[in-house]
Parts: structure tokens; C-alpha cells; sequence
């Protein structure tokens, strides 16, 4: 449960002490004299948090941009980012660090304050963020030279490299964030990293305000400052968009698609695709429910969905049918197994096969005089969700399957899953470059997957091969244990893969004239915003 409340903490993780020192003069150059140059957005979820370990909500979003990370993950390669240079060798990570870096208030980057923020990790976050092995595994952590730092796991881990270019939660924040009593990821409310910018103001529940950090290492980027509007309502983030009280509206979280579409063709607004998918939309199962643990039926159900039909008149040709629960053009997932396909004929065969037999006066199932009725949760409020859950119910109901939907805030959704009071639940993976890894970790870590697939009979099988994927480091072996994990699930339907999805911004021409997508399509990055001239 604490993994997931990593992803869902309450907003109470902002209601704490004041921190971080702020209040230092500046050391870095000025930007070159010219106009200010101001934006605004709208975003669907508040900010939980002023750490980077507030994955959840709209601070997870803009992390990156307060709180860099050791190594930056790049259209699927580790890159250089606050380390230059990296050495892994067996179950020890010695990194070189880039030197002249200092945080926003002042403080020097060095081999002290990446000492201090993974040994702060693995000392209050540890229930919460051990799933990221660089952390659950930590032994100790070396300054061996003033720019030199050597991480010691208990064991080889080979996912190890892309936890350390995890924006949640391995982002770096000043050691001045440290010097409090307690737990400090629950006592800062101010933001000190060394990326190029920093919150400067905020009104929980409201807006936040960032500004430029005048001690960034990097290229000054082109917008000195952007104010983020906390907008739960996708009519009143479209309209806000519209009447210029925002200046760009990104992600499949603040945008539906009939809208991007809509926009796309609007004289003044720009809206763009991003070329990398981000994650992988599914369905769960509830494995406590009688008629879900036999495997005809989850196949029925997968065949009974029409998704090239969902992708070209739900979602407007934005996202891409997913064949496989991982797009196969990330590490090891390219498999050699026939692509799940719909087809209702053969849907309502498996269904007579189990028992499920249509009664022709009710046009439902029926299986012991209990109709195949089955609820469908789902997060409120999240881009297209609402289109796609109607799509389901009358795609099951063309196979005699009658489904109920529900949704709600991102906390109660969770909940609901952990309760069991469900039966098929809208999910995603974590996305780049979370996946595969941290998504089939939370398959045998108690996460929502894991929660969901308890009483199938192949579970044990799974937690096997998941449990020595985890404490390896070859990488045939690593291929090996993700090619019988995602064979072991797709054979047994363990879940849907609905699309691949792809992230989508839209913004006024008239103020801005491009925004590059980062490698990590989800994630704002406003250096990569170029206002118009």
C-alpha cells in the first residue's frame, strides 16, 4: 500500500515547516537584458508535493524542471545529466560528478549532497520509494572525492542506472532541505534543485509560480516565468485555454482528444503529437471475482473490445492499438506471440465455453441464474476516460456482458482497487523509463497490479520470475525472466492492453511558436518551450 501512496499521498505532505533557505543571494550570472517573457497553464491535479517525491499530482509533472537527476533518460538511452560519467560493477555504481553546479539557494552540488539526499531517501522514504533498488538495496553511499560518489547496493540490480535518471524520486534537492528535525519530505514547502527553475510562489489548491534559477549551470532558458492554474474541470481548462488565461494546455491528463482534435484545426493554436509513447493504457482484473479467474472469460473479454475501432473513433487516431502490455520497442519486450485481436464470434464461443450463456430475453449472460454483470472503475477527470469507459461498456454489452461504470478522484480510485470493490479497473504503466522495470516490479510488490492478480492460479509462477528479475544484473538472464514474465501474462490474459499512448500539447501560436517534447513525453520541461518573436 505505501508504494502506491508514493503515486497518491494526500496533499498533506505540503503542509509542513519551511526548509529550504531561500532567501541567499543568487551566485550564477544574469540573464541577458530583454523583455520578461510570462506564461500560463492549467493543470488537472493540484501539487502534492515540494520534493521530488510527489509523483503524484501536478508536481510530478513539472519535477524536472526544479530537480535534476544523476542521469537522464533520452529517448530510451541513459545520457549524462548531473553526473558525466558512470562506472557500474556488480552490485557498485561509482559516478563522476560536473563540477560548478550549485542548487538555487546557494548551495554546492557535490559528492556530499548526493550522500545526503540517497541515505535521506532510504531513511525516511524507504517504505515508500524501496521498489526504486537503487534505494531498497542501498548499503552505503561513499564521498570518495569532492566530485566522486560511490553507491553500494546489497546486491547487483540491473535496472539500477534508470533509477537514478527517475525524476521520482531520485531528483537532487539542496542539503540545506535536510536540516530540519523529522522527516524532511514532509517539512518543505519551499523548492531548492539545481534545474533552471524554482517555485517562487503558490497557492495550494490554486496556482503555483515558477521563475528562472538565476544559479542554473545550464543555457538560461527563453521563459523567465510560468504560473501553473490548479483547474480540475476539463471544459473550464479548454475554455481558460480559449480565452487566453492560458497560454498552453499539455498532456493526456489536462486534454481529451475530441478537443485536441477540435484545436488542431482552429486558427491560433498549435496542437502537436509527441513522436515517443509514454505508457501503455490497460484493463486489471480483480482476481477475487469468481467468473475473472477463468482465463476463456479474460479472453473473451479482450477479444469482445474493438480497439482499432476505439483508437479511430474515441480517441481520434492520437494513441496505437497495444497488441502486448509493453510497446515492444523497449528492452526485452519484443515477443514472439500472437498480438491479442478482437472478435466477437469467437468472444461469444469462449463465453458459452465457461458456462456464460446468453438468455436471448435479457440479451445478458447468465451462469447459475447470476447475470454476467461487472463494474468498471476508473480516475475522474483523466483526459479521455470518461469516452473510453463508455466505449467498453457498449463494446461488452454486442458479447452479452453487462458493465457498470464508476469513477473517482485519484486517491478513492486507488482505494477501491485496494478494497476490491471493483471487477475492472482503467490502468497505465508508469511510463519511460519507468517500463518495463518499476511496472513488473509492482506486479510482486504489492502495488496495484500485484493487488489485482492475487488469486489467479499463475500468480506464484509470476512472483518467481519476478523475484529473481529483480536481484540480477546478467543481462541474458535479465532478458530471459522478462520474456517468461510477459509470456506467463499474456498467455493467461492476466490484463488488457488497450493503446500505446502518446502525449499531446496544445498552445497559442500568438505566444508561443514551438514546445519541444522531452524524451520523457509526460513531463514539462520549459526549456524546451520557444516563445513566438
Amino acid at each position: 500500500m505505501k508504494r502506491i501512496l508514493a503515486f497518491l499521498c494526500c496533499a498533506a505532505m505540503v503542509l509542513g515547516l519551511a526548509a529550504c533557505n531561500t532567501n541567499q543571494e543568487p551566485s550564477g550570472s544574469e540573464p541577458a537584458a530583454s523583455e520578461s517573457v510570462e506564461l500560463k497553464t492549467s493543470e488537472s491535479t493540484d501539487f502534492i508535493s515540494f520534493t521530488p517525491c510527489g509523483h503524484s499530482g501536478g508536481s510530478s509533472t513539472y519535477s524536472p524542471t526544479v530537480y535534476e537527476t544523476l542521469l537522464l533518460y533520452e529517448d530510451g538511452e541513459l545520457k549524462p545529466n548531473l553526473a558525466t560519467e558512470w562506472e557500474m560493477n556488480g552490485n557498485e555504481i561509482t559516478l563522476k560528478l560536473r563540477e560548478d553546479v550549485k542548487f538555487s539557494d546557494g548551495e554546492a552540488f557535490n559528492a556530499e549532497a548526493v550522500k545526503v539526499n540517497l541515505e535521506s531517501l532510504y531513511e525516511y522514504q524507504y517504505d515508500s520509494v524501496a521498489w526504486f533498488q537503487v534505494i531498497g538495496l542501498l548499503d552505503h553511499v561513499e564521498a570518495v572525492d569532492e566530485y566522486t560518489v560511490k553507491i553500494v547496493l546489497t546486491q547487483p540490480y540491473y535496472a539500477a542506472l534508470y533509477d537514478l535518471a527517475s525524476s521520482f524520486a531520485l531528483g537532487m534537492m539542496s542539503p540545506a532541505c535536510f536540516e530540519v528535525e523529522g522527516n524532511p519530505y514532509e517539512n518543505v514547502f519551499t523548492t531548492a534543485g539545481t534545474g533552471p527553475y524554482t517555485i517562487t510562489d503558490y497557492e495550494q489548491g490554486s496556482s503555483y509560480v515558477f521563475e528562472r534559477n538565476d544559479n542554473y549551470w545550464g543555457e538560461a532558458p527563453a521563459v523567465d516565468k510560468l504560473t501553473v492554474n490548479i483547474v480540475p474541470d476539463l471544459d473550464s481548462r479548454l475554455l481558460a485555454l480559449r480565452s487566453g488565461e492560458a497560454d498552453f494546455l499539455l498532456g493526456v491528463s489536462n486534454l481529451s482528444y475530441d478537443s485536441f482534435d477540435e484545436l488542431s484545426e482552429t486558427d491560433g493554436f498549435t496542437a502537436v503529437k509527441s513522436e515517443n509513447h509514454s505508457k501503455c493504457d490497460y484493463i486489471l482484473f480483480n482476481s477475487a471475482n469468481t467468473a475473472l479467474q477463468d482465463a476463456q472469460v479474460r479472453e473473451a473479454l479482450s477479444e469482445a473490445i474493438d480497439k482499432e475501432s476505439m483508437v479511430s473513433n474515441v480517441l481520434y487516431g492520437l494513441q496505437e492499438n497495444a497488441a502486448y502490455m509493453f510497446d515492444p520497442a523497449l528492452p526485452n519486450c519484443a515477443l514472439d506471440l500472437p498480438a491479442y485481436e478482437s472478435n466477437k464470434e469467437h468472444a461469444g464461443e469462449l463465453l458459452d465455453a465457461a458456462g456464460w450463456k446468453l438468455n436471448d430475453a435479457t440479451g445478458l449472460r447468465e451462469k447459475d441464474g447470476q447475470a454476467l454483470t461487472l463494474k468498471l472503475v476508473y480516475q475522474a477527470g483523466y483526459g479521455s476516460n470518461d469516452s473510453v469507459a463508455q466505449f467498453l461498456k457498449s463494446e461488452l454489452e454486442k458479447v452479452g456482458v453487462e458493465l457498470t461504470l464508476e469513477s473517482f478522484d485519484l486517491t478513492t480510485y486507488s482505494t477501491k482497487i485496494y478494497e476490491g470493490s471493483y471487477d475492472m479497473a482503467l490502468a497505465f504503466s508508469y511510463g519511460v523509463p519507468y517500463d518495463p522495470h518499476v511496472t513488473l516490479s509492482g506486479f510482486v510488490g504489492y502495488d496495484l497490479g500485484d493487488v489485482s492478480m492475487q488469486s489467479f492460479d499463475f500468480k506464484e509462477e509470476l512472483n518467481g520470475y519476478l523475484t529473481e528479475l529483480m536481484q540480477t544484473t546478467d543481462s541474458e538472464k535479465v532478458a530471459e525472466l522478462t520474456e517468461q514474465a510477459l509470456t506467463l501474462m499474456h498467455e493467461n490474459y492476466a490484463a488488457i492492453p488497450l493503446t500505446y499512448e502518446k502525449e499531446l500539447v496544445v498552445f497559442n501560436n500568438e505566444k508561443i511558436s514551438g514546445i519541444e517534447f522531452f524524451g520523457q513525453p509526460g513531463l514539462t520541461v520549459l526549456q524546451n518551450i520557444v516563445p513566438a518573436k
